[in-house]
């Protein structure tokens, strides 16, 4: 949410007025791509056909159902009077319908994304405050503040962007050096069991563990920088004896 305080020119008092709105950073929308079946995601079944439709109906297997089982999707069809015939218009109306499912999913994502960023558009909920009568802003996430209101609108949002890009920083150092403060003590717990266990070199072989589960070489595991590594957050969680 983005914060507005302006005295406005109808404003025959001089009182501030304060809005609010909401900014939502959305990727570009996706269009579906084509689809691919694979035979062996289909279950096709022959059965007679029925209904009133001269000498085709109730004599010959010709009717198609077409089950698509990752999404249960099923398609049947009997207007044409050879098995080939409804076979194909079948997969085009699968093809058509899976198009369909895909740019659900697609519309989906967007609106749980959409959701996630809006919520309840609440003033409480500022990011940043836009003072037009003291030329001031302030975005509230980082602490920047300053009284360069007018410049920043002309397209001067260095100070700004970068006050963002320093919190976004000191939040993922913060976040590294508490999984190494975790590992550390993860390696002391495993080096003390395997003591336990008799292991003539327990620390080696802790690290030698971490390494593995981690999937880094132990001169990384060891290393003080080992957390640069960011996706070694979710497999730190498997590490024990």
């Amino acid at each position: 949410m983005h914060r507005v305080q302006r005295v406005p020119e109808t404003e025959s008092q001089g009182r501030i007025h304060t809005s609010a709105a909401g900014v939502l950073v959305m990727p570009e929308v996706e269009e579906p791509e084509e689809v691919e079946i694979s035979q062996n995601d289909l279950r096709i079944d022959y059965f007679r056909s029925s209904g009133p439709g001269g000498q085709s109906v109730n004599t010959t297997d010709s009717a198609v159902r077409i089950t698509h089982e990752p999404t249960g999707i099923v398609v049947s069809m009997q207007n044409e009077k050879s098995q080939l015939q409804n076979r194909e218009a079948a997969m085009r109306v699968l093809r058509s319908r899976l198009l369909a499912h895909q740019q659900e999913q697609i519309d989906a994502e967007n609106a749980q994304a959409r959701k996630s960023q809006v919520r309840t558009m609440d003033r409480s909920e500022r990011i940043r405050t836009y003072n037009f009568p003291e030329n001031r802003i302030a975005d509230h996430r980082t602490g920047y503040k300053a009284y360069n209101l007018d410049s920043v609108i002309n397209g001067d949002l260095e100070a700004v962007v970068q006050s963002c890009i320093q919190l976004d920083e000191a939040e993922r150092l913060a976040s590294w050096r508490t999984m190494r403060t975790e590992l550390e003590q993860r390696l002391k717990n495993a080096a003390a069991e395997l003591a336990e266990a008799g292991v003539p070199t327990p620390r080696v072989d802790a690290e030698l563990l971490a390494s593995h589960v981690l999937n880094l070489s132990r001169e990384r595991c060891r290393s003080k920088r080992w957390w640069a590594w960011s996706w070694t957050t979710a497999r730190l969680a498997n590490f024990s004896v």
